[in-house]
């Protein structure tokens, strides 16, 4: 028996996955980014923050 199994699991043929998608709605998801929306922003966030610097240092060498 595998360590960490408790014989009951030790019984079925392969452990359930820990999240699936057609009942993903009904538990908890383990990594906050699984979201869609939160995979937008991280993939986003950076590529923002980057034109906002650029707006700010623009803004910058304009006023001098």
């Amino acid at each position: 028996m595998r360590q960490g199994w408790t014989p009951g699991a030790a019984a079925r043929v392969s452990a359930p996955l820990l999240r699936q998608e057609k009942h993903a709605h009904q538990r908890y998801l383990a990594a906050p980014g699984y979201h869609p929306g939160a995979l937008v922003l991280a993939a986003l966030g950076p590529a923002v923050g980057a034109a906002i610097v650029a707006a700010v240092a623009f803004g910058l060498r304009m006023s001098l």
